[in-house]
């Protein structure tokens, strides 16, 4: 999920009449987050971002307790731990 500048920025793009593949290459994200976001208002958007923060914080203690033992470990090992650990978690 895009964070609400990014999502402000793409309303901003929007009402300045950018296309949506032109405001994806000038935040250099992917169109398809461009698309995404591009006819959702800012109420549903935080109603979303809510649910997805606190969807994580189920799983919070785990990666901590991951970042403890291996600070260094990579985004990708600790996603692949979380499958392991929670074979029903439904994430990105």
């Amino acid at each position: 999920m895009i964070g609400i500048e990014q999502y402000r920025k793409i309303q901003e793009y929007k009402a300045l009449g950018l296309a949506q593949t032109k405001t994806a290459k000038a935040l250099g994200i992917t169109y398809s987050s461009v698309s995404k976001y591009w006819n959702m208002s800012e109420k549903d958007y935080v109603k979303k971002a809510e649910k997805e923060r606190y969807h994580m914080d189920n799983y919070r203690q785990y990666i901590l307790e991951q970042l403890k033992l291996c600070p260094q470990i990579r985004d990708t090992n600790v996603y692949l731990k979380l499958m392991e650990a929670f074979p029903d978690l439904q994430v990105k």
